[in-house]
């Protein structure tokens, strides 16, 4: 049988509710029959029998129809319920179909109704008490969620984002700033593949797809930056290449700039080279300062860039960890329109160059198509406006904000003034039902994580103005503990010498010696290779480099230093060239060793350059080139013994 029931042939007719009032009323103060009143008035005989029979008895009644199918929980019941199902959702812990009838049943049994014995058997509500539910609320609905990580679900708090608004209106009211003058700067991923949009296909093909330009694309990093008025800066592109050429920018939106790193993130030293974009564009100095509010990831927050800003008049202000899909306006209202245009974009390339890639060159010629679509000042100001940055609103989020946060809110003792920045207070979710007995949540409790644990002494991020002297000074100074770290550990031996002398860990010589049988056991040496090293002996009058004096500060152009990278137990050293010098770093081109146990290095095929800071680097003496064959001539030899130091 069908869940609503529509009969084909003379169905029943609905009679309004005062007609049938009328028409009571005409059987007890008229004394007419109540079959003539039923002819009289249209009416059905047995209906209107019922009805005379309710007021002879005292009932109240509606006079209309009050069944409702498959219905055991009261109107004020279902209500409560319903209530319970929104904050639910809100909360981002929903109940599904399945839990929501094992729930129904559970409530029923708690208040004593009376219930079917399918409900018994299977220990939850009947699908046809669940349909009939939905229809009685039409305020719920079955949803596909959108997945949530706990960080982001859980960081969105009044105390987190109140310490944001609370050092906004600082800097607001100390600097005067204008909307021309109040950026907001962050980074998005765009690959050569695109996100297909919905086609038309046949009705009822379970498998339908399009045609992209590869399983995974590669990533390059676009960097952005807009202001309150309305206006963006053009894009920089983080390419993962190690050097720039001109095709990286070849079709990219008027005034675009292109930077380099080896992952195609954004990384400290390319992000010095955006805030150089960046105060070309904008003319900020400290005659004309301005205001950026950019997320807290680690390129961000370095000393050159806290320098660099501090230098030009640039105030830096972070948001809050894991908030950035409410608090940022590029996440708010660009970005989104921007993928889509992005991906649309690379849609019409694929159908008009059929058989063809589209290849991370052909990028900023997708961007250039979609930046001046998505990035317009409607959208910027729009994203401004919804985050209360600008005109500043610190109520801008209210208590049903907050709630996904409920469920691991702590607040702290010392931010009082941070939670009250909405006008009303953290959810209290659902008040006591009218109704008397269990209500719905003391039934079934809503999640609620327990006591806060201690972190280990992990500092705590929260929202900063990076540019204040104290903050700036921590900053540099919890750089330089990390840096001196890295340099300690360079002096302790690997995890696997560890294992092998575990009572001797000290005996360096014992580990070079192990070092080089394990090296030499999976190397055997060419004809050439053993020419070149009879000409290659220790030597006494060698100088020897060790792990001591580390850092230099007066290297040049055209030295060959020995450059240090330390993991979180051992180091590596690599020998290379110095091509650029800049101010707390130069540019090194690396070589590697010709083969183990050797003085005699080389240019590898792939030329492998990198910015290495001044404190990584020792200055080695100039080498010689190798006698002999064109081969060997392309070799260069240092005078220098490497004592315990794992040069590659």
């Amino acid at each position: 049988m069908p869940f609503k029931w529509k009969p084909t042939e003379n169905p029943r007719k609905k009679v309004d509710p005062g007609v049938m009032k009328a028409a009571v009323k005409c059987v007890l103060d008229d004394n007419v029959s109540i079959r003539a009143a039923a002819v009289e008035y249209e009416v059905d005989r047995k209906t209107l029998g019922r009805y005379v029979s309710k007021v002879k008895e005292g009932n109240e009644t509606a006079f209309k129809a009050d069944h409702n199918s498959s219905q055991i929980f009261s109107s004020e019941e279902e209500n409560d319920l319903e209530k319970y199902l929104l904050t639910a959702a809100r909360l981002n812990y929903g109940l599904t179909p399945k839990e929501l009838r094992r729930f129904a049943y559970e409530y029923a049994v708690a208040r004593g109704k009376p219930i079917g014995d399918n409900w018994k058997k299977n220990n939850q509500a009947s699908y046809d008490w669940e349909r009939g539910f939905m229809h009685r609320h039409p305020r719920l609905s079955l949803r596909n969620p959108q997945g949530k990580s706990l960080g982001r679900g859980t960081a969105f708090n009044p105390t987190s984002v109140g310490e944001f608004f609370q050092n906004l209106r600082s800097v607001y009211h100390t600097n005067k700033f204008g909307p021309e003058s109040i950026y907001n700067l962050d980074e998005t991923g765009v690959t050569n593949v695109q996100k297909p949009g919905k086609v038309i296909a046949p009705k009822g093909e379970k498998q339908v797809s399009k045609m992209t330009s590869a399983e995974r694309g590669t990533l390059v990093t676009l960097c952005c930056a807009v202001s309150a008025t309305g206006n963006a800066v053009p894009p920089f592109f983080v390419y993962p290449r190690q050097r720039l050429n001109d095709k990286m920018i070849d079709g990219a939106p008027v005034g675009s700039c292109a930077g380099v790193s080896p992952s195609g993130w954004m990384a400290g030293e390319t992000f010095v080279h955006y805030w150089e974009h960046f105060i070309k564009h904008t003319k900020c100095s400290k005659e004309r300062p301005v205001l950026v509010i950019l997320d807290n990831h680690e390129s961000h927050v370095t000393p050159q860039t806290l320098q660099i800003a501090k230098d030009n008049g640039i105030t830096l202000i972070t948001l809050p960890p894991h908030t950035s899909h409410k608090t940022q306006p590029l996440d708010r209202t660009v970005f989104g329109p921007f993928k889509t245009v992005y991906n649309q974009a690379i849609d019409d390339f694929m159908t008009t160059h059929p058989g063809e890639t589209a290849t991370i060159y052909q990028i900023p010629k997708f961007v250039g198509n979609a930046f001046p679509v998505s990035f317009t000042p409607a959208n910027i100001i729009s994203g401004f406006k919804c985050t209360g940055i600008w005109p500043f609103d610190s109520t801008i989020f209210n208590s049903t904000d907050f709630m996904s946060s409920y469920v691991t809110y702590r607040p702290s003792p010392a931010s009082e003034d941070a939670a009250a920045i909405s006008k009303e207070p953290h959810p209290t979710l659902i008040t006591q039902p009218s109704c008397s007995g269990i209500s719905p949540e003391q039934g079934r409790p809503f999640p609620k994580a327990g006591p806060k644990k201690s972190k280990n002494g992990r500092k705590r991020v929260v929202s900063r103005v990076l540019t204040d002297t104290p903050v700036k000074a921590a900053i540099e100074k919890e750089y330089e503990e990390r840096v001196n770290r890295k340099r300690n550990q360079a002096t302790l031996p690997s995890k696997t010498i560890r294992k092998i002398f575990p009572n001797d860990c000290e005996n360096s010589v014992s580990i070079e010696k192990e070092r080089k049988k394990r090296r030499q056991s999976h190397f055997t040496p060419t004809a050439d290779e053993d020419e070149a090293s009879e000409n290659i002996t220790d030597d006494d009058d060698c100088e020897e480099v060790n792990n001591e004096d580390w850092g230099v500060m007066s290297a040049k152009s055209g030295d060959f230093v020995l450059v240090k990278f330390c993991t979180k137990s051992t180091a590596c050293h690599y020998v290379g060239k110095v091509i650029q010098i800049r101010e707390y770093e130069c540019k090194v081109k690396f070589m590697r060793r010709y083969r183990f146990g050797s003085d005699c290095f080389v240019y590898p095929d792939v030329e492998d350059t990198s910015y290495v800071p001044f404190e990584d680097m020792k200055i080695l003496p100039k080498p010689v080139f190798q006698d002999g064959t064109e081969r060997m001539s392309s070799k260069l030899r240092f005078s220098v013994r490497f004592i315990n130091l794992n040069v590659r």
